[in-house]
């Protein structure tokens, strides 16, 4: 049975300083980005496979890289009972 990786990745405050070392992302590995995560992900070298939430926290330069990238794009209303974090949560759990 093939192991899969899912990474979610949230947003947050700008990267200081250098960039984190990550191992390099492997074939098998399915990268969801909650909101401004994306902007993260990108920051981070990533390939985003789903972007999912209201989109209020992406730049606009990381909405339109979504919307480019072929990543699955899930948009939430502003308004709802989760936060986009959880809702990316959701999805790897889901997977």
């Amino acid at each position: 049975m093939k192991s899969e990786t899912i990474v979610v990745v949230a947003g947050g405050p700008p990267l200081g300083g250098p960039v984190p070392a990550l191992p390099v992302q492997s074939h098998g590995d399915f990268v969801i980005a909650a909101d401004g995560g994306f902007d993260r992900a990108l920051a981070l070298g990533l390939h985003v496979d789903l972007a999912i939430g209201d989109f209020d926290s992406v730049t606009p330069a990381g909405l339109a890289a979504v919307e480019t990238a072929g990543a699955r794009v899930e948009r939430h209303p502003a308004a709802k009972d989760a936060t986009d974090l959880e809702l990316a949560l959701d999805a790897a759990i889901a997977l």
